[in-house]
């Protein structure tokens, strides 16, 4: 299994804690009103690191102030320098996205998310991250079959020669709402897709 061990001693008893870190990243120009609901439920679950591409709203002072505040949360400005370093990258020699690329709209949105996610690679494995989750800011993850609903209990039970889970991407069916609650406002029906 892919985890650390932590040891805990009392007087009497010594326990072994397993711990698993998780880092998710975003690529996002949302407010304080989304992205702070977003990044508590995933720390209540599990996740440790954030590594958050910001622009837009999400880069200004006061948005921007309250982020880098919070412990485990990484943000990366959208600059002149992370544009220059991105050119360098290997993405824009593969073939498989490059009909995405000079594309208005959702292509260059799925390009700068490529771009930074291989960033954010490179950066979860320099802080000793073993998952790394890309998950937009309108996204929840679900750890549904995981004791006391935890990702990071779900992603220790993966076994050491697993790389990749497989999470379904559930898709609003619009015009259906069913109830309203907590987190979005609003329970409403969904379409799972696997990708």
């Amino acid at each position: 299994m892919r985890q650390h061990k932590r040891l805990v001693m009392t007087d009497d008893l010594t326990i072994f804690l397993y711990y698993v870190q998780i880092c998710i990243t975003t690529s996002t120009s949302a407010g304080l009103e989304q992205i702070l609901p977003w990044m508590f439920y995933h720390k209540v679950i599990g996740v440790s690191t954030f590594f958050l591409f910001v622009e837009g709203k999400a880069a200004s002072p006061a948005v921007s102030k309250v982020l880098e505040s919070i412990p485990g949360v990484k943000v990366i400005y959208r600059t002149t320098e992370l544009e220059e370093q991105q050119a360098k990258s290997r993405i824009w020699n593969e073939t498989w996205l490059s009909s995405f690329f000079y594309k208005p709209c959702n292509y260059e949105l799925f390009v700068k998310q490529s771009l930074n996610m291989e960033m954010a690679i490179v950066m979860a494995r320099d802080a000793g991250a073993e998952w790394i989750i890309h998950l937009d800011t309108d996204e929840l993850l679900h750890p549904a079959g995981s004791r006391e609903y935890s990702l990071r209990q779900l992603l220790i039970d993966v076994p050491g020669n697993v790389d990749m889970v497989i999470f379904p991407n559930y898709v609003r069916n619009l015009g259906i709402s069913l109830f309203r609650c907590g987190w979005g406002r609003q329970t409403v029906s969904f379409c799972a897709h696997y990708f």
